[in-house]
């Protein structure tokens, strides 16, 4: 093992001092299989999740296309393509590897954690810290290390993590579009009295889908257009009526704000249900009908810090290799695909006639 990590440090210390040539470019498309295996590590590591916005292309010593840059909000990660083991990450930082030297036509080198190099002419290499110049000079002997490393990880990956991409079962992602901006969006900017507007903004969500695919009684066109962009006056009557604005809005408070407002139009072709901590029953039942439903997370049940005590939108749902739960939610921060851990939610809002 001991003799095994001096060859390591050996490989990646020595990568930026190998010169190449007839280095082909590779895309910059996002593969949707990497993405998932980041947020499955991160899930597991972290209790989050990303949206990745971008990815790097990096080539291993061999020229080889054998790692990923992901980027996305205020982080990174470097993963390797066929094992998708991560071989770095962070969160939240200003350092992001290669970016300040990221430019259409240039090709990039990766050689381990704070090794890393582009070229444009496939001559001259640049440190991609400090953009000196780098004197390269391969070798059989580096050559077989960086085989050698790579099957090390993949094996190790093969030995650890069965990787199995996710099987979603729900409504498409795409019918989410249209609640997915403007004033739909939580944030202090559209709401700025205070945190608690999730609740009637996932409900809003949940209601004028409803309206727009199942039934048009859902929702008086006086309160919301069916099939419109905008939710209208839906938002701000469903506030009135469930209040939290300050302090945040919990399950009941959801629930008999809806029978509020459902009494003040009065409606009574259906009614508002719920569950306090139960989610993944209630979920799979109004799911597989259809119809989305408001789900609620919570920090003391491992809500990452960038949700907290939260309510999202569910429209699908599927369990991973391990059979742990995860749901596809618009989660009115902007994100309309965003992946939740089941670990995190307790109870639902969901209407039934």
């Amino acid at each position: 093992m001991k003799s095994f990590k001096k060859l390591f440090t050996l490989l990646w210390i020595s990568l930026l001092f190998l010169p190449w040539t007839s280095i082909k470019s590779t895309s910059f498309q996002i593969d949707s299989i990497l993405v998932e295996r980041l947020n499955e590590h991160l899930l597991s590591i972290e209790n989050t999740s990303v949206d990745v916005t971008r990815v790097l292309p990096l080539l291993d010593m061999e020229l080889n296309p054998s790692y990923s840059l992901l980027l996305f909000k205020e982080g990174y990660a470097i993963l390797s393509n066929d094992s998708a083991v991560l071989s770095e990450y962070a969160l939240r930082t200003k350092d992001i590897p290669y970016q300040k030297y990221i430019k259409p036509g240039r090709i990039y080198v990766y050689g381990g954690p704070g090794n890393y190099a582009f070229t444009e002419d496939q001559v001259r290499y640049r440190d991609a810290i400090d953009g000196s110049s780098i004197l390269l000079n391969p070798s059989k002997k580096l050559k077989q290390l960086n085989r050698t490393l790579l099957s090390e990880t993949n094996k190790r990956a093969a030995v650890e993590i069965k990787y199995v991409p996710l099987r979603w079962r729900g409504i498409h992602e795409s019918l989410f579009l249209r609640y997915n901006h403007g004033i739909w969006i939580n944030n202090a900017q559209n709401y700025p009295e205070g945190n608690g507007i999730c609740g009637p903004i996932a409900v809003a969500i949940m209601m004028s889908y409803y309206q727009d695919h199942i039934d048009r009684n859902y929702v008086p066109n006086t309160i919301r257009t069916p099939e419109s962009r905008s939710p209208g006056n839906l938002i701000y009557l469903l506030t009135l009526h469930i209040g939290g604005v300050q302090y945040g809005t919990i399950g009941w408070m959801l629930y008999y704000g809806i029978q509020e407002f459902l009494a003040s139009q009065k409606m009574d072709f259906y009614q508002p249900k719920m569950t306090l901590l139960e989610t993944w029953d209630a979920v799979v039942t109004q799911v597989d009908q259809g119809r989305p439903i408001a789900v609620g997370l919570t920090s003391w049940a491992g809500s990452p810090q960038s949700y907290g005590n939260h309510w999202v939108t569910v429209y699908a749902y599927a369990k991973d290799e391990r059979e742990r739960g995860y749901y596809k939610a618009i989660d009115n921060h902007g994100n309309y695909k965003a992946v939740i851990n089941t670990r995190w939610t307790v109870g639902t809002i969901w209407l039934e006639e």
